[in-house]
């Protein structure tokens, strides 16, 4: 027998369905809009001003600074001396200079 309720639930579970597919194929489409929409969000973001970028010898010096001071005492003048020694670690005066300024 067929039961006419049963029918009509079925026909109402078919709409259904047929509405959410609809929906998230909207949703996806809209997705994909702003994806390709060249005003999104990163054109009207500021741009940060970007840390000037130390060179990788100032850093060294820096480091070995600290080394000198941490674990032999020195001081400030004595590690501008090891840092440019040609016996220590053949620095500039330049970076071993920025050494002694950045050093806490």
């Amino acid at each position: 027998m067929n039961n006419p309720t049963n029918s009509i639930n079925h026909e109402k579970h078919s709409t259904v369905a047929k509405k959410s597919t609809t929906n998230s194929n909207k949703s996806v489409k809209h997705v994909s809009e702003n994806k390709s929409n060249p005003s999104s969000s990163k054109s009207t973001k500021k741009k940060t001003p970007e840390k000037p970028k130390v060179p990788t010898e100032y850093i060294s010096a820096l480091s070995s600074a600290k080394t000198y001071q941490k674990h032999m005492s020195m001081s400030p003048e004595r590690i501008r001396d090891q840092l440019t020694s040609d016996h220590g670690g053949k620095f500039t005066a330049e970076e071993a200079n920025y050494a002694i300024t950045h050093l806490q």
